[in-house]
């Protein structure tokens, strides 16, 4: 069974890279194993921006993505890095408090989002409402394949067809 390669400091653990699955195989570990490489303290640590600067919109976004208790206003759909936003004027409302703009709202926010694509960051995914996809590499960033980042949290992504 493989550890994650993690470095600890006084300010608590930094997850830099975790396998999950052994090399050469197809062999999964443990779900107790995986819930010991991290945990939405971790993701913070590695989404968080240097002391001084603002968190950026897909960054928080993903912070809400790898937190439980915001599934019910915003959640993967279980097509790799694509989510949804279920409940798209709380999660402005949220922005809006982090960025202490009280007059967020989703036409605000949908806006921020806009401005990814042009980045390659976030795209729209066509044809569904309140629908997008991390395009850029998270994975790299994150060092987790979406299927392990959704055991990791004992998500259940739902296809949008289900609403």
């Amino acid at each position: 069974m493989l550890s994650p390669q993690s470095q600890r400091s006084e300010d608590g653990p930094t997850v830099t890279h975790a396998s999950l699955v052994t090399p050469g195989t197809n062999e999964n570990v443990s779900q107790e194993h995986i819930e010991s490489l991290v945990t939405s303290e971790e993701i913070d640590q590695l989404l968080s921006m240097p002391e001084g600067e603002t968190v950026q919109l897909w960054r928080f976004l993903l912070q809400l993505l790898t937190d439980n208790r915001y599934q019910n206003i915003i959640r993967w759909t279980g097509d790799e890095f694509e989510f949804k936003l279920s409940d798209p004027n709380e999660v402005a409302r949220l922005w809006g408090i982090h960025k202490k703009k009280p007059q967020m709202n989703y036409e605000k926010l949908s806006r921020g989002l806009r401005y990814y694509y042009h980045k390659n960051i976030i795209h729209k995914t066509s044809g569904k409402q309140y629908v997008y996809k991390y395009v850029c590499d998270l994975q790299s960033v994150l060092g987790y394949t979406p299927a392990e980042l959704f055991r990791a949290f004992n998500q259940n992504p739902r296809n949008v067809k289900d609403d």
